[in-house]
């Protein structure tokens, strides 16, 4: 815990672009910059994007503002006179509050490969972290021959974060909240690069809440790596791709499993 110290605000207009309020006006859009301790600006640069995206009822959003970062670590926030003025009662209502300090989350992604076996699962030493999830996988799904397609890591404090690997894109807001004894994980998987051997979509957009250190599947899709989908012969067994998630906290309280 500790205490924030806020500067004062420091102010500048500029002519921006102007949006249409809903009764028809015309609201002008203002620059304005506050003077946030470097520590906190990119916690409360988060916060404030979640808030001004609204969404719609067409499963669209729009921008009410916009917030940024600028280069010497000042917030700076784009929008109506209405933004601006609630964007400082909320800095000026957190001057003196204790708050927790942003805990990191370091979160690991696995793709692995799963084909049907004729024996006992076999699960390779460079899957050695995830063996348990993946004896769960074979349990439901029958003796399977795992391999790792692709291992990918990010760490971040809530703010959004991405990582570009071979044959997956990745993007993630992870937040730890409390004292770290949870993980809100809402990410976004690419993998369009597998397209050769994908069977279905290969595009998955999902929210978990998960325990720090627990490995979840979150995802299986077709996928044949031996027989690519304009292949007409239909000998090879299916295989199937699996989509494993772990976030730890750092000085945060692990899970049992």
């Amino acid at each position: 815990m500790r205490r924030l110290a806020w500067l004062s605000a420091a102010c500048i207009a500029a002519c921006c672009p102007t949006k249409r309020a809903g009764d028809g006006s015309r609201n002008p859009w203002l620059m304005q910059s506050y003077d946030v301790p470097p520590e906190d600006a990119a916690a409360l640069l988060a916060d404030l994007k979640d808030l001004f995206t609204v969404s719609k009822g067409d499963n669209t959003s729009t921008e009410v503002a916009r917030a940024s970062v600028s280069p010497d670590g000042r917030l700076v926030i784009v929008g109506d006179r209405e933004i601006q003025d609630g964007v400082q009662k909320l800095i000026t209502g957190m001057a003196g509050r204790h708050v927790a300090k942003a805990l990191m989350v370091s979160t690991a992604y696995w793709l692995v490969t799963g084909k049907p076996a004729k024996g006992e699962t076999t699960i390779p030493p460079d899957l050695k972290p995830v063996s348990e999830a993946l004896q769960e996988v074979a349990h439901q799904y029958g003796p399977q021959d795992f391999a790792l397609w692709e291992e990918l890591h990010i760490m971040s404090t809530r703010s959004r974060a991405s990582v570009d690997g071979r044959h997956v894109t990745i993007s993630q807001d992870a937040v730890a909240t409390g004292n770290g004894e949870r993980v809100l994980l809402s990410t976004k998987i690419n993998a369009s690069r597998l397209s050769d051997h994908m069977r279905g979509p290969n595009n998955i957009d999902t929210k978990i809440d998960l325990a720090p250190d627990q490995t979840v599947v979150l995802a299986q899709t077709g996928f044949n790596l031996d027989e690519p989908l304009n292949s007409t012969s239909g000998n090879t067994p299916p295989v199937s791709l699996y989509y494993l998630v772990r976030a730890s906290v750092q000085n945060g309280d692990s899970a049992k499993r």
